[in-house]
């Protein structure tokens, strides 16, 4: 990237989000962290502006909104703020969910179809690179100073104290991880992350799902979630007659 008639080499993690900027000379210039759903938690200069915004897309700063092609994507509620152009062809029940709710493993650079990161090395997800870039430890880093933006982004998250993750796996008693799509008509499924109440039809109705750190602020506690003709709505508190807590609380 050039900015002001001098060059910046750019660093990424997995889902294409900007990490880190370097100079000519491999001296950090920006870092940027940011939540699951791309939230921006820290911006060590944000007098330097870059376009690139969450897993790729283009940031309005004026809005708060991150375009992704055909649609504007809302960090804050970790929805689009349309639904999806080409519908359920899209692959989500959910037509305003954003990357099957999985935005660590999935990435929708059109605002069309969730795409599965593929291939894995070091424990880091990798995505196919540009041209003259270099992927080390899962993030692409373009140009010969990538190296230096990545150890210091590295360096950074290191001493980021890391939150453990409210979703155990559970004991081996074939408990589901989360409920199958279809069940029952009028029963419940409680599952290790997620519980489920079937409707007379036997399609979803009401979810109850773990707490997600890294998520909207709704869905960082106890939430659920109603199921209407445009998929799964958005998340808030449980109330009675929802499903039970999943066994993984």
């Amino acid at each position: 990237m050039t900015k002001g008639g001098q060059r910046y080499y750019l660093a990424y993690d997995q889902v294409g989000t900007l990490r880190a900027v370097t100079d000519a000379s491999g001296n950090a210039v920006k870092r940027v962290d940011y939540d699951s759903f791309g939230n921006v938690l820290t911006d060590s200069d944000p007098l330097f502006a870059v376009p690139f915004g969450f897993a790729g897309g283009l940031y309005d700063a004026d809005t708060g909104l991150i375009r992704f092609g055909y649609r504007d994507y809302d960090p804050d509620a970790g929805r689009w703020t349309a639904k999806d152009p080409i519908g359920f062809a899209g692959g989500d029940t959910d037509l305003y969910g954003y990357c099957l709710n999985d935005p660590v493993n999935f990435s929708d650079s059109y605002g069309l179809m969730s795409t599965a990161i593929w291939g894995e090395v070091g424990g880091g997800l990798l995505v196919t690179p540009v041209p003259g870039a270099r992927i080390v430890g899962g993030a692409i880093l373009a140009g010969t100073a990538g190296y230096a933006a990545w150890q210091i982004w590295q360096n950074w998250q290191e001493n980021t104290e890391d939150e453990e993750s409210p979703c155990p796996e559970g004991d081996d008693d074939h408990t589901p991880v989360k409920p199958p799509f279809k069940g029952e008509p009028g029963s419940t499924v409680q599952g290790k992350k997620q519980s489920r109440t079937y409707g007379k039809d036997g399609k979803p109705q009401t979810d109850r799902d773990l707490p997600h750190p890294g998520g909207p602020k709704q869905e960082r506690k106890d939430h659920s979630h109603d199921w209407g003709p445009d998929g799964r709505g958005p998340a808030r508190d449980p109330k009675p007659g929802d499903p039970p807590q999943p066994k993984g609380f």
